[in-house]
């Protein structure tokens, strides 16, 4: 079932919350500041009109917010006015005592998007009563509009857009946060919004200029306005997306394969390395692997412990080896080792910033053995480290440091104490930690995000300590302490723990969570006070959000350090004793930090406990742990401090008793995390939040060159195959011009990346670069594999001249690629995704003939990667990347447009629904005709193919000789089609396929319009499998026919197919190039066979690797049947493999009576399918 609908309804429906809430609050702002000095009934008019204005523009703008989801104007225009209609109830609820009627005798909701002139407009006429005033009939008619146009600009990286109010007012007031910019994330085939990184500059005529953020194409973006009445108004540098088409010839190219990796042109040492560079001077399968190389200095880390001083004055501690830029502390009230009964322990950090020593503290103490609990806290920005010897309490020894010296640092005890307590410190520093920063700030009671500024620089990473609403150093009744951290918007975790003062029994609670960096509780109820999430850093600080804002303002501390690596994250503790490994960091840590409450919920649960360890190698660790324990007569808690392990918990078993639950010690770091040794475990995994710091950064800078290049071509591109794998980066590609390096490609993806070099290439050297996009603060080595890098040049095209009439079935997907038969068409531009515009809206246009007019296409939904067909896209929905737009070409086509009409009252175009060519479909006698080519599908889902008098017949899907069967009957998915039909069918074995086990197959046939061929999609999904697999035969395809001798490509010589007439097996006899894209049957002009692309191809032959020596082949035979089979495993080798494996051959049947057959000559459809046409892409208003 397609829920994409609901989906949509229920983002509008939250949009809804937040709007109507935002118009009561408005609306009572306007209630409690009348105007002054008016007669009360003048005062009360403007006052109506003046909330009736504001409600108006806040209903264009949740408009706006429905019909942005959804793309269904008409669906939007019924939320908004219901939204409206709410809006003026909750107006007359506001004085109740006016006796408030409402009247709308007309209202209008426009919007026009997606143009580089758009705007969003709404008007309002209404009558009004307030009786309880004496008021009847006040008639009042408003308007509000938001209009957003796209000016052109020289500059790079810079949007010029002049905003304009209710049709002539400049708006000068937005901040960066009003605009967001449409980013592609091919990571997950979705558009995001990203605000620009900093504040526009805005000019009095409502001209603003704002930074492009990175990612974005400068010349091709979309931007969505928002201003403060909730109006929103998208627009876009274009609404016509071009496609230019070269028909070319490989009859004349030349095609240069890269020459050496030994260039130096910029005089810097390459980073990174290559596996395998003759790997790019083939396309043969074979990769060259490139890697990121290690380029960070250093950042140094140290645990460690220390006994403090028993007296006031300095205290100095050494051995650190090196000069600290912060110190973490951690502490009991202790002086040996193991347990002690009560709790004293807190947490802190110092910084010096700007030649300043920053030092903040944070403590908590509970007394062990009394009838009524005595807990306390207490909180410094004076001092790091505060000792407290009862929950009074009582604070016996306070120290701030002074100094970080070159082994180590000073601290200045104020107050102290005849005891050598223990302290565990955990100290930072290195050339990669560039700021370290202590401070504080004032959480608000406002809900959402809150800013912090004047940290002085932008951080990657942050930690939190705090209690609760005291002021700094005072003793506070009520014991609360906690600790958060924070890397990004998903890393972050935070720890809290709190006990009532003054209990007969005692009443205590803890709450640890992994989404949040800052928790709250009352800590006289236990109840949640607030629980904040972190957003984002900024240039000057960051942002946190409050999702449960505290009921009074509560100062937070904060450690901010800019520089190395950071990682914030949880896992479980295991269930059995041994080593466990947290590798998913993607860097080697050089100090990590755990902390744990012994739980596996994020609820908030009983006594009060927190164990806090860090360790930087196995000799270098500590911990601190205590538990405060709930619900009794007699307060029985205890804490702990070792140097022997990196993480422990206990539990209460029996008075004065805790018994150890779980203890771990660290054993080393890893490349991508680090290794724990558990010595005791629960049942149940438990879980424990980790900080990680330091680690690696990676650099990739790989220059290749061509040293000996043709450069006066008419057509000059550089061509390279790229397989991503899973990088975490986009890699991009320079080129070496006048003296610099020039961006070609900001981000290669899977496949073919194309792009012109005619303004680069002028000489026979020709240099590029392969280069990391994050090489800043980049934690992670990344790898991409290179298969082939290639320059091709060549003059005008001249194959098709004798071609015309041969139609290709072209798929645009939402992220500008478009393919034919299953392969990417190259692009000599970058790919350009396409906007989340209405589908009702999308126009094609085609210049046939130097003609241009629009032309029939069709939007359809996919699922599965676009393998499994759905249907039509609904009309009212917005483009997406489970569509894909379908339309036809001939090599009389030189241009194609996809445009789109902006205005939200747009209807469909004709040209998306009407059936001009599949007038004669019969699904229910499971026929389907184009008027060309009629499909017969029969019992075994059989499909015969009939043109003329010409027939030929397909089965579909043999595993080790053994035909496929079908249980239910074919899925016409699309059938009266525009461009074309398709069928989707589910193949089957009876007890499974002999010897080849926990498979799924299916197929997809689509049947084009003006096209004498069908075309196949043939998916085989291998799960992981327990029992073996060995597979003697496939055959996803076997066709027959009735006439005519066969004909088979056999290879290429100077661009034509050299031709073999033979039966038998065809083979891929070079592992360097794709050999077979076609086989035929012939006799005169009538015939039928099968033709496919250069990738599937490479598909026939995928098994050959599993095997370890050639198995797949064309099967040609004229013995007892005309045959042709796509054999992907034959007799030559059987292939066994367990794993999973997903693989989908494509291709196209053709059956041909007096129309073009595959081969004939210089003629045949041969040429579309081994030249498809290069693509340019270009956009314009």
């Amino acid at each position: 079932m397609n829920k994409k609908g609901q989906f949509s309804i229920i983002a509008a429906l939250l949009v809804a919350v937040i709007l109507i809430a935002t118009v009561v609050i408005t609306y009572s702002t306007i209630r409690n500041s009348p105007i002054q000095n008016q007669p009360q009934v003048q005062s009360a008019i403007d006052e109506t009109n003046l909330a009736l204005k504001q409600i108006l523009g806040f209903t264009i703008g949740y408009y706006g917010s429905v019909l942005q989801v959804t793309g269904n104007s008409s669906y939007a225009r019924m939320l908004a006015l219901s939204y409206l209609q709410s809006g003026l109830e909750n107006m007359g609820n506001m004085h109740p005592e006016w006796g408030t009627s409402f009247n709308v005798t007309h209202s209008q909701l426009k919007a026009y998007w997606f143009t580089n002139t758009s705007y969003s407009t709404g008007e309002l006429v209404i009558t009004y009563n307030l009786t309880g005033l004496g008021i009847y009939g006040v008639s009042y008619e408003t308007s509000s509009r938001l209009d957003v146009k796209v000016m052109n600009t020289t500059a790079d990286n810079e949007a010029c857009l002049e905003i304009i109010k209710d049709g002539s007012e400049p708006l000068i007031n937005l901040g960066k946060q009003n605009f967001m910019f449409y980013r592609y994330w091919d990571a997950n085939s979705s558009w995001v919004l990203v605000e620009p990184s900093k504040e526009p500059i805005a000019f009095a005529n409502g001209t603003y200029l704002v930074d492009i953020p990175s990612g974005i194409d400068p010349q091709s973006y979309v931007v969505q306005v928002k201003d403060s009445r909730g109006i929103i108004v998208v627009a876009s540098t274009f609404s016509h997306y071009t496609i230019t088409l070269s028909w070319s010839s490989a009859q004349s190219s030349s095609q240069n394969y890269v020459d050496n990796n030994t260039s130096d042109v910029d005089s810097s040492e390459d980073k990174g390395s290559h596996s395998n560079f003759p790997a790019q001077q083939s396309f043969d399968g074979v990769f060259d692997t490139l890697t990121e190389g290690k380029t960070s200095k250093n950042f140094l880390a140290k645990k460690g412990t220390f006994t403090k001083a028993t007296t006031t004055g300095t205290q100095t501690v050494t051995g650190i080896g090196f000069t600290p830029k912060v110190v973490i502390f951690w502490w009991t009230r202790q002086t040996l080792f193991g347990e002690s009964a009560s709790v004293r322990v807190g947490y802190g950090f110092a910084t010096n910033y700007s030649g300043t020593y920053q030092n903040r503290g944070v403590a908590f103490a509970s007394d062990d053995g009394l009838a009524d609990s005595n807990a306390g806290r207490y909180r410094s920005e004076t001092y790091s480290i505060i000792i407290l010897s009862s929950g009074n309490p009582i604070a016996t020894a306070l120290a701030s440091i002074t100094s970080f010296d070159v082994d180590g640092f000073s601290l200045n005890w104020q107050i102290n104490e005849n005891r050598a307590d223990i302290i565990h410190y955990l100290a930072l520093g290195g050339e990669d930690l560039i700021y370290a920063k202590a401070g504080s700030f004032n959480l608000s009671t406002a809900s959402g995000t809150q800013d912090i500024t004047g940290v002085g620089f932008q951080p990657n990473f942050a930690m939190f300590l705090w209690t609760y609403t005291e002021a700094v150093d005072t003793s506070t009744s009520h014991g609360e302490i906690g600790i958060g951290f924070a890397a990004s918007s998903t890393k972050r975790a935070a720890i809290v723990a709190a006990s009532e003062d003054d209990q007969k029994t005692t009443d205590t609670w803890q709450q640890q969570r992994a989404d949040s960096c800052i928790l709250l509780l009352d800590p006289t109820t236990g109840s949640q006070d607030a629980i904040v999430d972190f957003s984002q850093f900024l240039a000057d600080g960051f942002r946190v959000n409050k999702i449960d804002a505290p009921a009074a303002i509560t100062s937070i501390f904060y450690l901010a350090l800019k520089g190395g690596n950071y990682d914030v994250g949880s896992f479980n503790s295991p269930t059995s004793t041994g080593t466990q490994d947290i590798a998913t960091l993607g860097f080697q840590p050089a100090a990590v930090m755990l902390a744990t409450q012994g739980r596996s919920s994020t609820t908030i649960g009983q006594h009060a406990e927190i164990s806090l360890g860090a360790a930087t190698s196995a000799a270098d660790k500590g911990l601190t742990w205590f538990e405060d324990r709930d619900n009794l007569q007699d307060s029985d808690n205890e804490m702990e401090t070792l140097n022997t392990k990196i993480i422990q918990w206990r539990d209460r078993t029996a008075s004065n008793t805790f018994t150890l639950r779980g203890s771990a010690d660290f054993v080393s770091f890893l490349s991508t995390g680090f290794r724990l040794s558990w010595s005791n475990v629960e049942a149940s995994g438990r879980q424990v939040i980790y900080v990680a710091f330091g680690g690696d950064n990676y650099e990739l800078d790989l220059e290749v060159q061509w040293t000996n290049v043709y450069y006066n071509g008419t057509t000059e591109e550089l061509a390279i195959y790229v397989d991503t794998m899973n990088a975490t980066e986009n890699l991009r590609v320079d080129v070496w011009y006048g003296g610099s390096w020039q961006n070609l490609l900001p981000n290669l993806v899977n496949g073919w990346n194309n792009i012109s070099v005619i303004p680069y290439l002028d000489a026979s050297v020709f240099t590029i670069r392969f280069k990391g996009a994050s090489d800043s603060l980049d934690s992670i080595q990344d790898s991409w594999r290179i298969d082939a890098t290639i320059l091709k040049v060549w003059p005008s095209p001249d194959l098709y001249a004798s071609l015309q009439n041969a139609t290709i079935v072209v798929e645009l997907l939402q992220n500008g690629t478009m393919r034919w038969l299953g392969q990417n068409l190259q692009l000599s531009t970058q790919a350009k995704p396409i906007p989340p515009v209405p589908t009702k809206a999308i126009r094609v246009n085609q210049t046939i003939d130097g003609i241009n007019t629009e032309v029939p296409f069709q939007i359809e939904d996919w699922a599965s990667e676009y393998r499994i067909p759905l249907g039509l896209t609904n009309n009212a929905s917005v483009f997406n990347n489970r569509n894909m737009l379908v339309f036809l070409v001939t090599s009389k086509v030189s241009k194609i447009t996809v445009w789109w009409d902006g205005s939200d009252t747009a209807n469909q175009t004709a040209y998306a629904y009407t059936n001009r060519y599949f007038t004669g479909d019969n699904p229910s006698a499971g026929t389907l005709t184009n008027g060309i080519l009629t499909l017969q599908f029969g019992d075994g889902f059989t499909l015969t193919s009939t043109a003329g008098s010409v027939t030929s017949t397909t089965r579909f899907m043999r595993i080790n000789n053994e035909w496929s069967v079908y249980g239910a009957s074919p899925a016409y998915v699309i059938h009266h089609g525009i461009i074309r039909d398709i069928v989707h069918q589910e193949s089957e074995w009876n007890s499974g396929a002999d010897n080849c086990p926990n498979l799924y197959a299916h197929v997809v046939i689509t049947l084009p319009a003006n096209a004498s061929y069908y075309t196949y999609q043939l998916r085989l999904m291998f799960v992981n499998s327990q029992q073996a697999r060995v597979i003697t035969d496939l055959c996803p395809l076997k066709l027959t026919t009735t006439i005519g001798t066969p004909q088979t490509e056999n290879g290429v010589v100077g661009g034509f197919p050299v031709v073999s007439d033979v039966t038998g097996l065809f083979y891929n006899s070079s592992s360097s190039t794709w050999e077979h894209h076609w086989s035929q049957f012939i006799s005169g002009e009538r015939g039928a066979g099968i033709m496919f692309t250069d990738m599937a191809n490479e598909m026939l032959y995928v098994f050959d690797a599993i095997a370890g020596d050639k198995t797949g082949a064309l099967r040609v035979s004229n013995a007892t049947e005309r045959a042709i089979e796509l054999a992907p495993v034959t007799s030559m080798t059987q292939v066994q493999f367990t794993y999973a494996l997903d693989v989908t051959w494509s291709g196209a049947v053709v059956t041909f009576d007096g129309t073009t057959p595959i081969y004939s000559g210089e003629n045949g459809l041969w040429i579309i399918v081994e030249y498809p046409p290069t693509v340019t892409i270009t956009t314009e208003g």
